[in-house]
Order: structure tokens, then C-alpha cells, then sequence
């Protein structure tokens, strides 16, 4: 390596790490405003998987993130650090949109969430942490549950069975919908249970802005490495496209 390209390389560290100090001095000074603690750290390395590791070893419980906003073959190629980080932190993730309006609903606090359900553990553990967040601030809870209908689309299928597989979804989310809704009742909130159809994030997305939500909250569905690689999992889509708050639980 050239001594110009030392230099080159030692200047860009140089201003990464100002960059660095500026935005961790920023959140320390809010947090004193806040009357909350802040430790300043700052890491070298592949951005999610530092956030990621770090983590984990300091035992961390709730991972905020903003949306970076990579856009196009970028996203595409290496995916955003939020959505790396979602994809592989095993601790919940809250993301913030970059272009939300600054401050106004994480000052307030939110009014309306959208906890999203398909009935599993994961989601269960997901719409209990949506709960204590609406408890916090009082939020109205909408439960949303999904029943995905385009895989149907993309095969030939017997008329029957297709309405019996509908049904016994419906029936499922109508169960999963109910108990999220009771529980949210139960701790004092206004909860409603919402069944649609459809693609499961479009329509969690539509939902949101529809009804003017504040935050949504989702578990992460697991899926396998194929089936992320090619459709990307319910809550990389929320999290891609989502104008609020996304809350991603982790199991």
C-alpha cells in the first residue's frame, strides 16, 4: 500500500470517528435532558455486526436503530444495517425511520399500535411487549392478524380445499386476534381485533397508514435462509417500507 493511500485510509478513519463522537455526544447530551444514562461507545467494523456483538456482550435487552435508507442496488446487494441487524440480532430491535417527523411522535409517545399476530409463540411474546408499550402511553392497541392468501394465487388448487384452509385461518386469527385483544383490555386499554387478507406486510403497511398508527409492533417469523433470501421474512418487508416506529421481536 502507497503512503498516499495510508494517508487516504488514516484521514477516512479520522473522520469516521469524528462522525462517531459527534452523534454519540448528541444522544449523551439528550440523555442528560432525559434524565437518562448514556455511555458513549464507539466501534470499528461491518456496522451490524458490531451493534449485533456488542450487544449481546453486554447483555443488552432492546437494540434503536434508525433505517439508514439504502436504496436501490445497494439495498439489493448488502440489504440496509437496520435490516442486518433485524436479520441477525436474537434481541428485540425497535427501528426509527429517518424521515419521520423529527420528534414529534418519540416525544408524545404513541396513541395508536399496531400489534401484528399470526398465533405463534413469537408473536405472543411480541403483542405482550406491544402491550407494556401501550400501557406506557395509553395507546390504543389494534391486533391485526392476516390470513396470507397469495400463495393460493400462485397454484392451481381445489375449490374446496382452499375454502377449507380460508376457514380454518380465519378461525385461527379470529382466536389469536381475541386473546391479544383480551389481554390488552385486561391491562386497561381500548384494543380492537382486525382479520384481513391479503399479502401479510402490504397489508399490515396499508393498515398503519389507514388508521393513522404510530407504531407497529411484529415478531420475527423465522423464516428459513431460502425463503428470506428470496421473499425476505413479514418483518424485513414492515421494517423496509414502514413510515412509523417498527418494534421486532425476537424470541
Amino acid at each position: 500500500m502507497t503512503p498516499e493511500m495510508l494517508n487516504g485510509k488514516r484521514h477516512m478513519k479520522e473522520q469516521l470517528t469524528k462522525q462517531g463522537r459527534e452523534a454519540t455526544h448528541y444522544a449523551e447530551t439528550t440523555g442528560k435532558i432525559l434524565n437518562v444514562d448514556v455511555e458513549p461507545v464507539i466501534l470499528e467494523g461491518n456496522p451490524a455486526d458490531e451493534i449485533v456483538n456488542f450487544a449481546v456482550k453486554k447483555h443488552i435487552d432492546l437494540i434503536v436503530i434508525g433505517t439508514l435508507g439504502k436504496t436501490g442496488i445497494q439495498r439489493f446487494l448488502l440489504g440496509s444495517v437496520a435490516e442486518n441487524v433485524v436479520r441477525h440480532s436474537r434481541i428485540t430491535v425497535l427501528t426509527v425511520r429517518r424521515n419521520m417527523e423529527s420528534g414529534v411522535k418519540i416525544k408524545e409517545g404513541p396513541s395508536r399500535i399496531l400489534i401484528a399476530t399470526d398465533g405463534s409463540k413469537t408473536a405472543t411474546l411480541a403483542a405482550a411487549l406491544g402491550i407494556k408499550f401501550a400501557q406506557q402511553y395509553g395507546a390504543k392497541v389494534y391486533t391485526v392478524y392476516v390470513i396470507d392468501i397469495t400463495a393460493y394465487k400462485a397454484i392451481l388448487i381445489d375449490e374446496a380445499w382452499a375454502t377449507e384452509q380460508y376457514e380454518a385461518c380465519e378461525k385461527e386469527g379470529h382466536r389469536a386476534t381475541s386473546s391479544v385483544e383480551e389481554k390488552a383490555k385486561f391491562a386497561g386499554l381500548e384494543a380492537e381485533s382486525i382479520i384481513l387478507k391479503g399479502n401479510p406486510a402490504d397489508r399490515i403497511l396499508d393498515f398503519a397508514d389507514e388508521h393513522n398508527v404510530d407504531m407497529i409492533v411484529v415478531g420475527s417469523l423465522g423464516k428459513s435462509r431460502i425463503e428470506r433470501f428470496a421473499l425476505g421474512s413479514v418483518s424485513e418487508k414492515v421494517i423496509r417500507h414502514a413510515k412509523v416506529p417498527v418494534l421486532v421481536v425476537r424470541c
